[in-house]
């Protein structure tokens, strides 16, 4: 009897549960570069535009007096980047995160030797302004401003009601493929460089050069990888709910596992007492 029960809990998993199998199956996966979460307190409105990039500050490359029409999430990835935010100053280094604000005032200045980069993704009420500089139209900057190398824009038409922003910076080396897990939210994806290659569940294969944008539905499990040579580095975005439902899902599962094991037993019980009996 034991056994028998041990086998449908058995079953009833595998059957119930397959992003809890398939993540384990594919815990390998891309190499995470760089990771940041952010609690967004205060969600600027819907339809929102998620504008998401990666800029470079060459040593001396200044971004100018500006504020935001939406909350800035931002990670540092490489070197060191001086940011005046209302007048006070503050260093940030890789692996550092921090937010801005709208409307608060900031001027970000690289003034090590060595180049600096970082990711960041603006939430803005579509149609809004993402940057406003303090400034506009004058003509005596003499720093260079830092440069985009990725930017793109992803429409959002109904967000959580509360949600935190996720960033990561992932590698894939040559060759290789993952199940990326089920994703917690929606995400958002660029290519930086390299050739990502997605697959869906039908298998069906889709590749994005340098630049390429891709949306990911939350739940969704799909196979990312490099069939190419070179290293496949991309940046993601994603928009976690404050409450999972997928996880609250799982637990429900889990729960109708525990409940039929339980009625097993108390079947094998009865059973067994009915023999003694007799």
């Amino acid at each position: 009897m034991l056994r028998f029960i041990m086998a449908l809990v058995a079953l009833l998993a595998h059957g119930l549960m397959p992003g809890i199998v398939a993540g384990q199956e594919n815990s390998a996966g891309p190499t995470v570069v760089a990771e940041a979460s952010f609690a967004v307190d205060d969600p600027p409105s819907a339809p929102l535009e998620a504008h998401q990039l990666v800029l470079e500050f060459a040593p001396g490359a200044v971004a100018a007096l500006h504020h935001h029409g939406g909350p800035g999430f931002i990670t540092m990835l490489t070197g060191e980047l001086s940011l005046v935010a209302d007048g006070e100053e503050h260093t940030y280094r890789a692996g550092d995160d921090f937010i801005e604000v709208p409307e608060s005032l900031y001027e970000g200045t690289n003034l090590t030797d060595a180049p600096a980069s970082l990711m960041v993704t603006y939430l803005v009420p579509s149609g809004h302004p993402v940057t406003t500089y303090a400034n506009a139209g004058s003509t005596t900057q003499s720093a260079p401003p830092p440069q985009v190398v990725t930017q793109a824009v992803f429409e959002i038409a109904e967000p959580p009601v509360e949600y935190e922003v996720v960033h990561q910076l992932l590698d894939y080396a040559p060759g290789s493929w993952a199940l990326a897990p089920e994703n917690e939210g929606d995400t958002f994806i660029t290519v930086v460089q390299g050739e990502l290659v997605a697959r869906d569940e039908a298998g069906a294969e889709t590749v994005y050069a340098p630049g390429a944008t891709r949306t990911e539905e939350q739940g969704v499990a799909v196979e990312r990888g490099s069939t190419g040579g070179e290293v496949v580095r991309i940046v993601t975005t994603t928009l976690v709910p404050a409450v999972d439902e997928t996880l609250w899902s799982r637990f429900g599962q889990i729960g109708t596992i525990t409940m039929v094991a339980c009625v097993g037993l108390v079947a094998g019980g009865f059973m067994l007492r009915r023999r003694r009996v007799t």
